[in-house]
């Protein structure tokens, strides 16, 4: 994470905690619904997702900040990611996993950061 605040042009916290981790197992079609991360308690600022082993192209979608015309907002893209990488962003980005036709096992969790 400080590695990111240096390379990029953002103010680097006081403090930051990972208040969350956990662990996706996905095979045989299964998927992820849409969602985000700030339903949890410590509000986190940052969430992330660590691709341990991806049998198949990344299935995880993200959405835009802007909504659409119809009120509804919009994917922005697939990110092309291989295993081994991680996958930081806004804890309130909503995302999904597509369905999965490989094994894919991820690692994700969430970051606050206080300034």
């Amino acid at each position: 994470l400080d590695k990111m605040f240096e390379e990029l042009p953002l103010v680097s916290p006081k403090t930051s905690e990972i208040t969350s981790i956990w662990y996706n197992y996905y095979k045989d079609n299964q998927f992820q619904e849409v969602h985000n991360h700030v339903q949890e308690y410590k509000r986190p600022n940052i969430s992330g997702i660590y691709l341990l082993k991806l049998e198949e192209e990344n299935q995880t979608i993200f959405y835009s900040y802007q909504s659409s015309l119809n009120g509804f907002v919009n994917p922005v893209k697939q990110i092309k990611a291989v295993e081994g990488d991680i996958l930081l962003f806004p804890s309130h980005l909503l995302h999904y996993v597509t369905s999965c036709s490989k094994e894919r096992i991820t690692i994700a969790f969430n970051i606050k950061c206080d300034n």
